[in-house]
C-alpha cells in the first residue's frame, strides 16, 4: 500500500499542477487536484467549495460524496500536497548516495542534506506546510493514516540508502 501511494504521488508530483489532464483522472482525483490548486492560491481560510466545483466542473454533491465536508476536502488536499512535497524533493542526493564509495563520503552527504533541508530558506514554506498538515492530522484525525503512510515510505527510502551504504562499506573491507 505504501509503495502504491508513493508511485501514485510520484506521478502527480512530476506533472505541472497548473495543467490537469481531465481525461486521465477519476472524478475524486479531479476534485482533489483542483482543491490542491485552490489551497495553493487561496489558502485554507479562503478555500471555497464553489470555486473547486467551478474549476473541476462537478457538483457540490460530488464533493460531499467523496470527501464528506469542506474540512474533509481540505484535509485530503493538504495530505496530497504533503505527499507531493516529499516527492518533489531533490533526487540528486539519491544518485549521489549511490556514488559514495565509503562511509565518510556517505555521512558527509547525509549531513549536507540535513543542513539543506533544515536551513535552506527555499525549503521554509515546505517545512511549514508539512508541520501544519501533521498537526492537523494529529488534532483532527483527518488523513492521519495517509500522512503516516507517506512518512513511512519516506523513512523506508532513507533506510534503503543507509543499508546500501552499509553493505558497500562491508564489501570494501
Amino acid at each position: 500500500q505504501v509503495q502504491l501511494i508513493v508511485a501514485e504521488s510520484a506521478h502527480r508530483a512530476t506533472r505541472d499542477r497548473r495543467s490537469i489532464d481531465v481525461e486521465q483522472l477519476s472524478t475524486r482525483q479531479l476534485i482533489l487536484e483542483h482543491a490542491v490548486l485552490q489551497l495553493d492560491t487561496a489558502g485554507s481560510e479562503a478555500f471555497r467549495i464553489d470555486d473547486v466545483c467551478a474549476e473541476a466542473f462537478v457538483s457540490k454533491s460530488s464533493i460531499y460524496h467523496f470527501f464528506g465536508s469542506r474540512a474533509g476536502l481540505i484535509a485530503a488536499a493538504e495530505c496530497e500536497r504533503y505527499k507531493a512535497s516529499f516527492l518533489a524533493e531533490d533526487r540528486d542526493p539519491v544518485a549521489a548516495a549511490d556514488g559514495c564509495t565509503n562511509r565518510n563520503e556517505f555521512m558527509a552527504l547525509v549531513l549536507a542534506q540535513i543542513e539543506r533541508s533544515v536551513l535552506d530558506p527555499v525549503n521554509e514554506c515546505v517545512r511549514k506546510q508539512r508541520v501544519a498538515v501533521i498537526a492537523r492530522a494529529i488534532e483532527t484525525g483527518d488523513a492521519r493514516d495517509e500522512v503516516a503512510a507517506t512518512q513511512a515510505a519516506f523513512i523506508h527510502e532513507l533506510a534503503v540508502g543507509f543499508e546500501r551504504a552499509r553493505s558497500e562499506e562491508h564489501t570494501s573491507e
